[in-house]
């Protein structure tokens, strides 16, 4: 596994980027920058410098039709394009480079492929406060189903701390999903309604993947065009109200306590673990 600095990793991925974005604008399939990439671009006229991935989102209609042509844009760039509908949940897309890196940050070594995100949205013609509370409430509740087969992984982020997962916090897990087994049901009726959702082309969506608990609307035909040095982007007609919305102080930088990456996981002892700790996209985010 080759050792490479977090600049050089960040670099490849926007590199790796700026190319799939450009066939996926040359084939009129529409996706925009939203989040810290949203951020990056309209403020810093960049990546935020300790961005870790990148954010886009995509009407599921698009998607779902394209997919194929994706998968093919992405391999020619030597990402695999990763869907989640196989692992109970069609929220949330990545292109996932297909080489994993030993990253070195602030003297510390971390492991990952760069990857960019792809938001799933669906339609939705108002910011209903109900509607927003039953979609966070599905995706957080249900979140330990979606990789029901799988073992979680050794290492986990909370609170822009990384920590080992130990023994007992996976028997802990594996005692609840057996005790919420029933809940297992809902998730093929969730997939149901995203598949019926996938045949809508109305204009007016927001991310089932509703982290934020914000509800943003983005109309797919009044995202406006952006230059960003060499290359286009395209965002929400109203990024500024987003990116208040999101944000708040969003033109100031942040104290340094909070310039760190979010996705990348530390491992304290690389030999130990190397062998065995995979970071499993379908699992961590």
């Amino acid at each position: 596994m080759k050792k490479i600095s977090f600049e050089e990793f960040q670099k490849l991925n926007f590199e790796g980027f700026k190319k799939i974005n450009e066939k996926i604008l040359q084939n009129n399939i529409k996706w925009w920058a939203h989040s810290g990439s949203l951020l990056g671009f309209i403020r810093d006229k960049k990546l935020i410098s300790w961005d870790d991935d990148i954010d886009m989102g995509m009407r599921l209609y698009d998607f779902k039709k394209n997919f194929q042509l994706l998968s093919k844009i992405a391999n020619e760039e030597n990402y695999k394009l990763i869907d989640r509908l196989d692992y109970f949940g069609l929220d949330v897309a990545r292109f996932i480079y297909k080489e994993k890196y030993i990253i070195e940050y602030k003297g510390k070594e971390y492991i990952s492929s760069p990857y960019i995100d792809v938001m799933m949205g669906v339609s939705s013609k108002n910011n209903n406060l109900l509607k927003r509370k039953l979609w966070s409430w599905t995706n957080n509740y249900l979140f330990i189903f979606n990789s029901f087969w799988k073992p979680l992984p050794y290492f986990g982020w909370k609170f822009n701390k990384v920590k080992k997962i130990h023994w007992y916090e996976q028997f802990s897990v594996f005692i609840v999903r057996i005790i919420l087994f029933p809940l297992f049901l809902a998730l093929p009726l969730q997939n149901l309604w995203l598949k019926h959702k996938s045949k809508d082309k109305s204009d007016k969506v927001s991310f089932y993947y509703n982290y934020d608990n914000l509800g943003i609307i983005y109309d797919v035909n009044k995202l406006q065009e952006k230059k960003i040095n060499d290359f286009k982007i395209l965002v929400n007609d109203n990024y500024l109200e987003e990116l208040n919305l999101r944000f708040k102080e969003w033109k100031i930088l942040p104290s340094k306590e909070k310039q760190i990456p979010h996705h990348i996981f530390l491992t304290p002892n690389l030999n130990k673990y190397k062998n065995k700790y995979k970071i499993d996209p379908f699992i961590i985010k």
